[in-house]
């Protein structure tokens, strides 16, 4: 049996009409079935909101899929662990503006804020409205922090650094590890 949220009639009611109109198409029975309330992120099972949050944009991604193997990953894996991815991104959006802000392995916050505009870039490539190139220019510039060592000139790197290749000389592979996300 196909998940709730994959239902045809989701797919016409992202393609058609105000967000109030969506949110009149929702099927409650499925949340009384369930038990309860869906507490994930303030998402109602077919990711209907108000035009806004993180439901909202996968509920967007699903009604409008690059291709068909993505549109089965959002209705199969996150879908089902909304409230695990939703904790994920917003954990990976703050890792990587602190470790950006600071020049604290900048190589990994740009790892992660490329792997980030990568899935906006292919999520969002077909929904209506969107700015491709300001997708593309996330992933851009946070490429441009994984290839290039900015916190060695600029930020907290420059002072760790030297403190951990003498035990990277040594051989101990966690701080080689370390200091190739510098």
């Amino acid at each position: 049996m196909p998940a709730p949220w994959a239902s045809d009639e989701l797919k016409r009611a992202w393609s058609s009409g105000s967000a109030d109109d969506r949110l009149a198409t929702t099927d409650d029975r499925w949340l009384l079935s369930v038990g309860g309330r869906w507490n994930n992120y303030s998402c109602r099972p077919t990711f209907e909101l108000k035009g806004s949050g993180l439901c909202d944009w996968i509920g967007r991604e699903i009604a409008n899929p690059p291709f068909g193997l993505y549109h089965s990953f959002l209705v199969n894996i996150i879908g089902p662990n909304i409230r695990i991815v939703g904790f994920g991104v917003w954990l990976a959006e703050i890792t990587v503006a602190i470790l950006l802000f600071l020049g604290l392995f900048t190589r990994l916050g740009g790892l992660i804020g490329s792997l980030q505009g990568l899935n906006l870039l292919i999520g969002l490539w077909n929904v209506p409205g969107q700015w491709h190139s300001a997708y593309l220019m996330l992933f851009a510039l946070n490429l441009m922090f994984l290839i290039i060592p900015a916190g060695r000139f600029l930020g907290a790197d420059q002072f760790l650094l030297p403190r951990l290749m003498p035990a990277a000389e040594r051989g101990n592979l966690l701080v080689r590890l370390l200091a190739r996300l510098m």
